[in-house]
């Protein structure tokens, strides 16, 4: 049964302290169970820069941390925070192995905490699997999901939202791993970050990082959508809006530029809007591009106002489309590559191709399938295409409770829904079955 952290005393009203309450409820629920939040505000840390730091004994090992909802659950850091601090700390070299969340969101309360501090919502420190559903993280000073150990990650039906400030760069999602590993993001939103919406890698060792994002909404981030290290081995953007406002600096990019990037690849994907080219890539590596529409981008003139700039980079691909910019590629003598299309508008000049483009036609920019605001994040998996993988534990009360039997009897479990109801008619039939059988042998 999930341990319900209002039963070890929680308030859940965001105004007493919730901290000792939640860790009670963990140690009752591990190894392998499920801490759970029912609707409120769970202020925590106001003793502890670390309010649930993973203890290195295995006791929580495989926890899931539920709640009913991420608009009805909010774990919040208590402000006046002035060193570095993280809400969840998941730290271990062999354990924790795996951990879950699902249904809630976790406050970083950054505007609260001192200006020269470090925060983070979730950090990963371990090995094992991360799991994260139906969840929205925010408000973190840095980061608000940093992985740094060696888990793979599956993060779906989540929201990430306003991490850092612009001098210090937070982004929502930082796989910045140390060993080989994966990490899969699908059906996301992502909104105003003051760095890249996901940062992958640390500018360490090249080619550890594997990273999926498919049909996720990225938008209004200062520094861009993506940015990529020499850590990355190959990362997917696939079904996906990158959408920039007026402030966002470069949609995609690298950073730093005197390493390789690996590979990157953008299938069926829009970006729209950026002061810098869409894509911009000063680094070695190699640029796949099918069915991408890049518009309104370069405005600040940058890069010669092109929708693509690279340096020492392999472009490859279909078809693309350029709009609304001065001109549509920007390859330095060090590129390579060829790409088959570009369908661009009429005021759209073709730029420094250095042979790579095949064909170039005036015409109306592509439309590649990406899904809307209310097909992404928390609360959007109630359709066909829901992910199950991490349901949403239902509140334990709703399940009623056992008793030990009568003797003489099967009547093992106190009613409880139609669900168990029926179960119970299943076990009572098939009893009576056995008892006929023997009764004949």
């Amino acid at each position: 049964m999930p341990k319900k952290v209002t039963d070890f005393g929680a308030a859940g009203d965001g105004s007493r302290d919730d901290t000792e309450a939640i860790r009670d409820a963990a140690n009752a629920a591990g190894p392998g169970g499920t801490v759970y939040f029912p609707p409120g505000t769970y202020l925590v840390g106001s003793n502890s820069r670390v309010p649930f730091a993973y203890p290195g004994d295995g006791s929580w090992d495989n926890l899931t941390w539920a709640g009913a909802g991420a608009d009805e659950v909010t774990i919040k850091m208590a402000g006046g925070q002035t060193k570095a601090h993280f809400v969840f700390l998941v730290k271990g070299s062999q354990s924790p192995r795996d951990v879950t969340f699902d249904g809630l969101t976790v406050d970083g309360n950054k505007d609260q905490q001192s200006n020269d501090s470090v925060g983070l919502c979730v950090l990963t420190e371990a090995e094992g699997l991360f799991k994260m559903h139906n969840c929205r993280l925010k408000n973190a000073q840095n980061a608000n999901l940093k992985h740094s150990g060696h888990m793979d990650s599956e993060i779906t039906y989540s929201h990430f939202q306003n991490a850092g400030y612009v001098w210090n760069g937070g982004h929502g999602i930082s796989p910045n791993q140390t060993a080989k590993t994966t990490t899969t993001i699908r059906k996301c939103l992502f909104s105003g970050q003051e760095g890249a919406d996901v940062d992958v890698g640390h500018a360490k060792t090249q080619d550890w990082q594997t990273v999926l994002i498919e049909n996720c909404v990225m938008r209004d981030s200062y520094r861009g959508s993506l940015k990529m290290t020499q850590e990355n081995a190959k990362t997917t953007i696939r079904n996906t809006i990158m959408k920039g406002n007026s402030d966002t600096e470069i949609p995609v990019k690298a950073n730093p530029s005197n390493a390789s990037i690996g590979t990157v690849a953008l299938e069926n994907c829009i970006i729209d809007g950026g002061k810098f080219p869409g894509i911009d890539f000063p680094v070695p590596g190699r640029l796949e591009l099918n069915e991408v529409a890049i518009k309104n981008v370069g405005q600040g003139g940058h890069r010669d106002g092109a929708g693509i700039y690279t340096d020492q980079m392999e472009v490859v691909g279909g078809r693309i489309s350029i709009h609304g910019t001065d001109t549509m590629v920007n390859f330095t003598d060090s590129a390579s590559g060829s790409i088959d299309e570009i369908i661009h508008g009429s005021s759209v000049s073709l730029g420094r191709d250095r042979g790579i483009v095949g064909s170039t036609a005036v015409g109306s920019a592509l439309e590649p399938s990406v899904p809307s605001e209310s097909d992404v994040g928390p609360g959007a998996s109630d359709g066909a295409d829901q992910d199950t993988s991490t349901p949403t534990p239902t509140d334990p009360e709703t399940y009623g409770g056992y008793k030990s039997p009568e003797p003489g009897t099967v009547d093992w479990h106190v009613p409880l829904n139609e669900n168990f109801a029926k179960i119970e008619d299943d076990v009572l039939e098939l009893l009576a079955r056995i008892q006929q059988l023997e009764a004949q042998h």
